[in-house]
């Protein structure tokens, strides 16, 4: 399982699911992106590829990632392997631009988001 995460972002963010605890139970992984993305569609999730092979989700007020705030979330699926399933998770936590956006964080803020993350990403091995 491999979760990539792109950059970082403020806590304490109410949402329609926890992809942290969602992607943190090994069933899930398993998943087919057809089942993943009608499942999904309520909290944004749509297909960004004819192949149908990833699925994404911009509206960063429907997922969490154990509480932090997710902006953007792609999720790649193998269709090559014997039976379909998540390849891959990429997270987008804190962009640059969230900064314009009234979402800036100071360094402490940036340091202690960065702990979280990097203790929240250990509990996934």
């Amino acid at each position: 399982m491999k979760i990539a995460i792109l950059s970082v972002m403020m806590a304490g963010v109410a949402s329609a699911v926890d992809l942290g605890e969602y992607f943190f139970k090994p069933e899930n992984w398993r998943e087919q992106s057809e089942f993943f993305a009608v499942a999904h569609a309520k909290e944004g999730f749509k297909f960004a590829s004819d192949a149908r092979d990833i699925v994404n989700c911009l509206d960063h007020n429907s997922c969490t990632w154990f509480d932090l705030k997710v902006w953007e979330t792609k999720v790649y699926f193998d269709k090559s392997a014997e039976e379909e399933k998540i390849a891959r998770v990429e997270l987008s936590l804190y962009n640059r631009g969230d900064a314009q956006n009234d979402e800036s964080i100071d360094t402490k803020e940036l340091k202690s988001m960065l702990a979280k993350i990097e203790s929240q990403r250990r509990c996934l091995h």
